[in-house]
């Protein structure tokens, strides 16, 4: 159960968020130009998923920081 939840932390959550993303730019992007042609709406997807794991790294190194200098205030205070 822990390994499919830290699963879908990296990798569900950013893909789709990276799909809705991707879809509403799609749509915006048509709706501006007035007809359907490809363009950098699609690289939408790529970089939600790159931002959105760098956000999830950062994230666990602060945590990873935090508990390192919690520990040593502990040491020190003793």
């Amino acid at each position: 159960m822990k390994r499919a939840m830290r699963w879908v932390l990296k990798n569900g959550i950013p893909i789709a968020l990276g799909i809705v993303a991707t879809v509403a730019a799609v749509n915006y992007a048509n709706e501006w130009r007035g007809y359907t042609a490809y363009g950098s709406e699609w690289l939408v997807f790529p970089v939600t998923i790159f931002i959105c794991r760098k956000a999830i790294n950062l994230w666990h190194h602060i945590r990873k920081e935090r508990k390192k200098s919690v520990r040593r205030l502990h040491d020190v205070s003793m």
